[in-house]
């Protein structure tokens, strides 16, 4: 029995700044390598359309990229996607590097580079443990940093330090 090809996913809207053409670009560059995976792009207007169940289909995916060019700060879907466990694959931009740790619980690449992006993935995929080792990483460090009971110990600190009264 042959094993289903890993999804790579990907959440965001089509927006140039999402970087999604030199993910495609990084795609094309595997495919010729002879990889075999399944790309999943979905998000508000992109050609997959937007999906009701998001925890459903981050259980089922392998990996999450996002190639973003531009985020302003950090990124929801990324946080998501360490929620889930998922070895992630972004851009050194922005915000991004305060949740992503280049290879602690991720893999960060430079923007606007599809052959560094198609390095970063085919590093996860003939790297399983790797990718199993980033995406339990990144579950640590989301639970750590944004879980309820870690926000609620962080406002407890700034409250005191500021010697505000509940």
């Amino acid at each position: 029995m042959q094993s289903k090809p890993p999804i790579l996913l990907t959440v965001a809207r089509r927006d140039p700044r999402k970087g999604i053409r030199y993910l495609t670009e990084a795609y094309a560059i595997l495919r010729k390598r002879g990889y075999v995976f399944r790309p999943v792009i979905v998000g508000p207007c992109q050609l997959m359309g937007p999906i009701d169940d998001l925890p459903a289909i981050l259980s089922e995916a392998y990996c999450f990229i996002l190639p973003s060019l531009e985020e302003g700060g950090g990124s929801i879907a990324i946080l998501e996607a360490m929620e889930a466990g998922l070895p992630v694959i972004t851009t050194n931009i922005d915000g991004i590097p305060e949740d992503i740790t280049n290879g602690i619980s991720g893999i960060l690449v430079p923007p606007a580079n599809p052959q560094a992006l198609a390095m970063a993935i085919e590093k996860i995929l003939k790297n399983p443990r790797l990718a199993r080792v980033l995406g339990r990483n990144a579950k640590i460090k989301f639970a750590k940093k944004y879980s309820e009971p870690s926000v609620r110990k962080n406002i407890q600190k700034l409250l005191k330090l500021y010697d505000i009264q509940q």
